[in-house]
């Protein structure tokens, strides 16, 4: 059993698993319906995902915890890919 831990509580994420279905429109505007499986349980949070491991991403940000700071002004990110990019508007690649 896997168990993700926040600030405010340890989540079973074998337990998440729900069905949601989503309608959404392709690039040339058919209408289509995409089956979620993984749905955020967070109060308010209305969040579904495809695979288990976005939904894992994803609960990273109830912790408040940002592991990755910009080292030329104050921000703070939670991937290092948002990081980097970021850092692109500061002109450092």
């Amino acid at each position: 059993m896997q168990v993700a831990s926040t600030n405010e509580q340890n989540i079973d994420l074998q337990n998440v698993q729900q069905q949601v279905i989503v309608n959404v429109k392709s690039p040339q505007g058919q209408a289509s319906s995409i089956q979620k499986k993984y749905r955020c349980y967070f109060k308010d949070c209305n969040y579904s995902f495809l695979c288990l491991a976005e939904l894992k991403r994803h609960i990273k940000r109830h912790s408040g915890k940002h592991k990755y700071d910009c080292d030329l002004c104050e921000k703070k990110f939670f991937s290092p890919k948002n990081l980097r990019k970021h850092k692109e508007t500061h002109g450092v690649i």
